[in-house]
C-alpha cells in the first residue's frame, strides 16, 4: 500500500483507504495535540466551504494556535500553499489573535507582498524549508514518515559501509558475515529452556523489519547502546538452516548516530514497556 500525505480537506479522522484500495491517507488524529472537538469542527466546516487560508481555518474551527502550528508542520495545510511555503504559513500563525472574533468579523490576513521583504529583514524562520527540515517536522508532529523513511537519505553512505537491507540479508548464504542498520521497534528477552539470557532486537529500515539475536556476552559488551539510542548498526553472521530458518546473530552493536557522525537521523525514543524489555516510544495516536 502507498501512503498518501495528510490533507486538511481529504484526511479522515483516522487512516482512510483511497484509490481503489491501493493507498492509505494519514488521518487528522495523527496530528499531535489536535483535540476531538477540533477534528469534528474541521470535518464539519470543510463540508460547507473549503478552507481558503490559515486565518480562515482558525476562524471557522475549534483548532487552537498551537495545534494549528502542528497542522502546518505535519503537512496538513500544504494544499493551501505548498510544502515549500510552510515557513510562511507558520509566520501567519503568529499574526493571529489569541481569541477568535465574532464570525461576522474577518481576521486580518498578511498582505501577499509581505513575504517578499528585503534580504536584510527576512527572518531565518521564513526561508523556504529543506526536504530534511520538512521531514523532521512531520516526524515530530505525526510520529511517522510520509514521504520517505528516515534512513533513506543515508542509504548511499550505509552501502559504502557495507550495510545490506532487511530484504537483502535474508537472501545471503549460511555463514555470511553481514552488516544491517535500522530504527528500534522492540527489544525482548523472553525466558529460555536453558536459562541463558538471549535478547531479540527488532529493527526497521526502508524495506521492512529484521529480527536480530543478541547473546549475553554481546549484550554485556554493547547493551548500554541499546538503552540509550534509537538506531543501530549491527554486525553479525547470517544463519540459514532447514530446522530454524533464517537468523541473524549479532557480534557487534554501534550507535547509528555515531557511525553517520553529524547525520540528523530522526529516531524513536527508547522507553520501557510491559511485555517487552524495550520498545520504540512512538507517540500515542489518540488525540489529546
Amino acid at each position: 500500500l502507498r501512503t498518501l500525505p495528510p490533507d486538511i480537506h481529504l484526511s479522515s479522522e483516522g487512516f482512510a483507504v483511497e484509490e481503489d484500495g491501493t493507498s492509505l491517507r494519514v488521518g487528522l488524529r495523527y496530528c499531535k495535540g489536535l483535540s476531538e472537538r477540533a477534528i469534528s469542527s474541521i470535518v464539519s466546516e470543510r463540508r460547507k466551504v473549503p478552507f481558503a487560508s490559515v486565518a480562515d481555518l482558525y476562524q471557522r474551527t475549534a483548532v487552537e494556535k498551537d495545534s494549528l502550528q502542528n497542522l502546518i508542520e505535519g503537512g496538513f495545510l500544504d494544499p493551501l500553499a505548498g510544502a515549500s511555503e510552510r515557513s510562511r504559513l507558520l509566520g501567519e500563525v503568529a499574526t493571529l489573535p489569541k481569541k477568535r472574533r465574532g464570525r461576522q468579523e474577518e481576521i486580518p490576513q498578511p498582505h501577499p507582498a509581505s513575504w517578499w521583504v528585503s534580504r536584510e529583514r527576512r527572518s531565518v524562520e521564513h526561508l523556504p524549508l529543506t526536504d530534511t527540515a520538512k521531514e523532521r517536522m512531520e516526524w515530530e508532529v505525526l510520529s511517522l514518515n510520509v514521504h520517505r523513511h528516515p534512513l533513506a537519505p543515508y542509504r548511499e553512505a550505509l552501502e559504502e559501509l557495507g550495510v545490506v537491507s532487511s530484504e537483502e540479508i535474508r537472501e545471503l548464504p549460511h555463514g555470511t558475515r553481514a552488516r544491517a542498520a535500522g530504527l528500534i521497534e522492540c527489544l525482548q528477552s523472553p525466558p529460555t529452556k536453558s536459562g541463558f539470557r538471549v535478547y531479540f532486537l527488532l529493527i526497521e529500515d526502508e524495506w521492512g523489519l529484521l529480527q536480530a539475536t543478541i547473546f549475553r556476552s554481546v549484550y554485556e559488551r554493547c547493551g548500554d547502546i541499546l538503552h540509550h539510542e534509537g538506531a543501530f548498526l549491527l554486525e553479525g553472521r547470517v544463519e540459514q538452516t532447514i530446522e530454524k530458518g533464517f537468523a541473524f546473530l549479532v557480534h557487534r552493536i554501534e550507535s547509528l548516530r555515531d557511525v553517520l557522525f553529524d547525520a540528523r537521523v530522526p529516531v524513536p525514543r527508547v522507553t520501557a514497556s510491559p511485555g517487552a524489555f524495550l520498545r520504540a516510544g512512538r507517540r500515542s495516536r489518540k488525540a489529546g
